[in-house]
C-alpha cells in the first residue's frame, strides 16, 4: 500500500460524515470540467444527492462500504479525501469516485486511497477494480495508469441539465 503523506491519515467510510464528502465534492470539482458535465458536482445539494445515490441505488453497483476509505489531516481530522467503490460483479470492483481537496492534490493522498482499496480487494480475493475518468483528466489519468490501471473501453458522456421548471398561472 503506498503510504499517505506524512501528515494525513486513513479511515473507514463514516456515513455520518456524508456531509462532510459532499463538501469535500464541492470544492474538490470547483472549476474542473466534470463539474461542468455534473451538476451533482456544483452544489453542496447536488453532491449530498449524488453520494445519496451512490451509497443506496445500484446504478453503480452495490456501494461497498468496506471498501470505501477517507483522508483526514492528522492536525485537524479534517475530511480531505475519499475513495468509495461498489461490487459490480462476481469478484469486481468498481471505484466510484476519488476526489481530493485541491491544494493536496499530486502529495499522495490519492494515490494511497486507491492503494488501500486495492490492497482490501486482493485480501478479499477480488479479480478486478475498474474505475472511470473523463479523458481530459490528465492528472487523474496518470496516477491511474501509475497504478497500473489500462484503458479497457473509451465511450462518449451526454448530459442533459433540464431546464428550470416555471410555474404556469
Amino acid at each position: 500500500i503506498p503510504p499517505p503523506a506524512a501528515d494525513i491519515r486513513l479511515g473507514s467510510w463514516d456515513a455520518h460524515r456524508i456531509s462532510e464528502a459532499a463538501q469535500l465534492i464541492t470544492r474538490a470539482y470547483r472549476g474542473h470540467e466534470d463539474s461542468a458535465i455534473s451538476d451533482q458536482y456544483r452544489s453542496l445539494a447536488g453532491a449530498i444527492r449524488f453520494l445519496d445515490n451512490l451509497i443506496h441505488y445500484p446504478g453503480c453497483g452495490d456501494f461497498d462500504a468496506a471498501n470505501s476509505f477517507l483522508a483526514f489531516r492528522k492536525d485537524t481530522s479534517e475530511l480531505c479525501g475519499m475513495a468509495l467503490s461498489s461490487l459490480v460483479g462476481d469478484r469486481v470492483s468498481h471505484i466510484t469516485q476519488v476526489c481530493v481537496e485541491p491544494e493536496l492534490q499530486g502529495a499522495g493522498v490519492g494515490r494511497a486511497l486507491i492503494g488501500q482499496i486495492i490492497h482490501k480487494l486482493r485480501e478479499r480475493g477480488f479479480a478486478a477494480v475498474t474505475l472511470t475518468v473523463t479523458s481530459s483528466n490528465s492528472r487523474a489519468i496518470r496516477l491511474y495508469e501509475q497504478l497500473r490501471f489500462s484503458t479497457l473501453k473509451e465511450f462518449q458522456a451526454f448530459a442533459w441539465d433540464a431546464p428550470p421548471r416555471t410555474e404556469s398561472l
